[in-house]
């Protein structure tokens, strides 16, 4: 079933990596050369042997969407430099508006089956004892491949396939449609695309700012709902995001959780013990900077810092022994400032009418009205930290 793209046997080696890839033209009128490119690259995936399972999307009048499943990462940047896909990855052409991609690893959940055979669990997940999480070596294994997916620790992407006679394609994509007006209210989605696929299939791709949110949904009534109605047409998978590319309509999955200024040089990175000394010690540690800011950017910048390392001092119950670490990041008129601790992690409550969170004192409120964008990290230590722009 669910016959998308290239139907080899897909025995989910241990380095399986699936990829999706988003791209929206300026105009309606220059979506001929991209439905162009898109056949040519349908064609190279056909053809390839690494390529397991692909699937390419009409996602609407300006919008292509194209899902892969491959037998390992150095297959993958092969093809994407190569062919019909490496000008549209390096030298962008004229009529493309926005381009973005996401490599993946099988997650934890499935259901159904493409073409007949299951994408996930990951491999690593059966791994013998002693062996759980270890990759072969190679890419997957070294510093970057780690610090990449670290990055997006936390979040998560899920895809929907239907399978769909001719005469039921309408409802399949009506189908969809619901649910993609669903999700686009959902906080926790980051983005969502989708629409027709050759083969009478329906496809939709979420992604999901925190896997909590996508669990949340995977448990809700219109997820049961969509997969009890297309029993044995449907195939859904979750995915661990690995590595992100370019940017969707502006946007970037990595900068809405890390900030813009993440992958800038450190200018400060202090150890803290959680003594009410601290907030002053990080205080006058950020003040000896040279960071060229405008005063109001330096002022604001120092009472959050200050707030946010109160707060690990009180609320984190710290033993003597554990440590605040304050980093600091600068660009131009932009500073960036993260606190964290080891203790125990939270999530921002939301904002009551007068823009105030219900409950959680004065920092989070300042987190609210001063920083032009800020997030908190659970994933490990908590990591608080916020970007001020002049």
């Amino acid at each position: 079933m669910l016959t998308t793209g290239a139907s080899r046997a897909l025995e989910r080696p241990h380095s399986v990596v699936a990829v999706s890839t988003r791209a929206k033209v300026n105009r309606i009128g220059q979506l001929w050369p991209a439905v162009r490119t898109t056949m040519r690259i349908r064609g190279e995936l056909e053809r390839n042997p690494a390529c397991l399972r692909f699937v390419t999307v009409l996602a609407g009048s300006r919008e292509l969407l194209t899902v892969s499943v491959w037998t390992d990462h150095d297959a993958v940047l092969e093809f994407l430099g190569n062919g019909a896909h490496g000008p549209v990855v390096w030298r962008r052409p004229g009529w493309l508006a926005s381009y973005w991609g996401m490599r993946w690893r099988p997650g934890n959940a499935e259901v159904g089956q493409w073409d007949g055979a299951s994408v996930g669990p990951s491999p690593l997940l059966g791994a013998r004892p002693g062996q759980a999480g270890r990759p072969p070596p190679g890419f997957s294994s070294s510093p970057l491949a780690a610090s990449l997916a670290s990055d997006l620790a936390g979040t998560l992407g899920t895809t929907y396939l239907l399978e769909a006679s001719p005469a039921r394609l309408l409802p399949a994509l009506l189908e969809l449609r619901r649910l993609r007006r669903r999700l686009a209210l959902d906080p926790d989605v980051f983005s969502c695309s989708g629409g027709l696929a050759p083969g009478n299939q329906v496809v939709l791709l979420v992604i999901w700012r925190r896997a909590a949110g996508a669990r949340r949904f995977a448990n809700s009534s219109d997820h049961h709902g969509l997969l009890r109605r297309w029993s044995g047409r449907v195939w859904w998978m979750e995915w661990r995001p690995e590595a992100e590319t370019g940017q969707w309509d502006g946007r970037r999955l990595r900068e809405e959780r890390l900030g813009r200024l993440a992958g800038r040089p450190t200018l400060l990175d202090l150890r803290l013990a959680p003594t009410f000394d601290a907030p002053g010690q990080a205080r006058e540690a950020f003040d000896g900077l040279a960071l060229g800011l405008p005063d109001q950017t330096a002022a604001d910048a120092r009472v959050l810092l200050s707030e946010l390392v109160t707060n690990s001092v009180r609320h984190a119950t710290l033993a003597e022994h554990e440590w605040i670490r304050v980093r600091v990041q600068a660009a131009g008129d932009s500073v960036r400032v993260e606190v964290a601790d080891p203790g125990r992690g939270f999530d921002a409550p939301p904002a009551g009418r007068d823009g105030h969170e219900r409950g959680d004192g004065l920092g989070l409120s300042l987190m609210r009205q001063l920083p032009a964008r800020w997030g908190v990290l659970s994933d490990g230590p908590t990591r608080v930290w916020f970007e001020l722009d002049r």
